[in-house]
């Protein structure tokens, strides 16, 4: 890979120390038996709970947000689920390169694909919108081995270190496909040549990045409207899709109808109710299984339903 020459050395002695751990991880996951990889995962994500305060604060900050009345031996209980499972997947992450397309297809469980199937006989394509909920890196592959007729495109942001980049992308582009920036115009291109174009739509986004403030978990939180204002613009479906572990090794992908996208001459509140719908999709799957969700970012984030000061814990931690 080639090096800019303007480019810090510390930093780039940095980025290929963290790329050599990552590598070492990978093949360490890899040479384990798969059950013993999983165990070993879920062991790593329970030590990153203890280690990080960071990520452990801002956890239970959002746990207490959305389950006010919750005992701390409750919310402790979610946090060690939530970890070990993150790190399971982690796990699974790391290996699945090496599943065939015929091992992936049988350890994963379809359900409601015939809401995206309908929406694509349309031809305006659709956005596929799920969380950072199970094993969701996982949805593409398995997709595009499900429907190789079918162009699946996921949206992801580029990282800044470009070796992890590289590891993350060959998952991601694994069946064939590749995958776009955060770009409108790019994401509207692939929506006309009738793609399946996956999208993250669980994290904040500010007012001035492009947010609307919409329930989330019975909390108002700044989301990102982008799907919404797309499907209006193209009449693009906007189907939530989500997985979950099912049991042991298989994983169930389900997709959900596709979600009425409101059109009046207020596009606004169009916008408004459409993008809080989405959301109603997501808090189902969360509130439902909130072990599955990944519970470290800053959702909340200037959220008049939470305090002000709801991340301060984590300040000066690692």
């Amino acid at each position: 890979m080639a090096e800019r020459r303007d480019r810090d050395p510390t930093q780039t002695l940095r980025w290929r120390a963290e790329a050599g751990i990552a590598r070492l991880l990978i093949a360490a996951f890899s040479r384990l038996p798969e059950r013993s990889a999983l165990a070993a995962g879920a062991l790593g994500g329970r030590a990153a709970l203890r280690l990080s305060r960071r990520h452990r604060e801002r956890a239970r900050s959002n746990v207490r947000i959305v389950y006010p009345d919750w005992s701390d031996e409750q919310v402790d209980d979610l946090l060690r689920a939530s970890f070990a499972e993150m790190g399971r997947i982690a796990a699974e992450w790391a290996r699945h390169p090496r599943l065939s397309p015929e091992q992936l297809q049988a350890r994963v469980e379809f359900h409601g694909l015939e809401h995206l199937e309908k929406a694509l006989q349309r031809g305006r394509g659709a956005l596929v919108a799920t969380a950072h909920y199970g094993h969701w890196e996982l949805i593409p592959s398995a997709l595009r081995h499900r429907l190789p007729q079918v162009e699946v495109t996921p949206t992801g942001r580029t990282l800044v270190n470009p070796w992890v980049q590289a590891m993350v992308a060959s998952r991601r582009n694994l069946g064939g496909g590749s995958v776009l920036e955060r770009d409108t115009a790019e994401i509207i291109r692939a929506l006309r040549r009738n793609a399946a174009v996956g999208i993250l739509v669980d994290l904040r986004r500010s007012r001035k990045r492009g947010g609307i403030l919409v329930p989330f978990l019975g909390r108002r939180a700044w989301t990102p409207h982008g799907p919404a204002t797309i499907a209006r613009r193209t009449g693009a479906a906007v189907i939530p899709a989500f997985t979950r572990r099912s049991r042991g090794l298989r994983h169930r992908i389900e997709f959900l109808p596709e979600l009425e996208q409101p059109r009046s001459p207020d596009q606004h509140a169009d916008t408004a109710a459409a993008t809080a719908a989405l959301n109603n999709a997501l808090g189902r799957f969360i509130l439902a299984e909130p072990s599955s969700w990944l519970w470290v970012h800053r959702r909340f984030r200037g959220s008049p339903d939470a305090p002000p000061e709801v991340y301060e814990n984590e300040a000066g931690a690692r």
